[in-house]
């Protein structure tokens, strides 16, 4: 299967880990990796399991948009789309 195709088959399968997990934006910024929530469906206790697992790779940033960064340090695409999606699948179990 060509890359192209393979990368359009991640992102599809990335966003709906993000549906799942309430995730509504991530972005990348240099070494890390923002996870934007639902205000209306974010979990408050979802960040204690995360804290628990990740400690001092994420930050948790409340408010009236709660983000999380996570670190992930410079690595090929492959390995932070694996990342991101293990990320997202944590979230849903918590």
């Amino acid at each position: 299967m060509p890359e192209e195709v393979n990368n359009l088959l991640e992102i599809a399968r990335i966003k709906e880990l993000c549906k799942k997990a309430y995730v509504v934006k991530i972005a990348q910024r240099r070494e890390s990796i923002v996870f934007h929530f639902d205000v209306d469906n974010f979990k408050m206790e979802v960040t204690d399991g995360l804290i628990k697992k990740y400690r001092n790779e994420i930050r948790f940033s409340p408010g009236k948009e709660p983000y999380i960064t996570y670190k992930v340090p410079q690595n090929s695409d492959k390995v932070i789309v694996k990342k991101v999606k293990e990320f997202l699948k944590t979230i849903q179990e918590l």
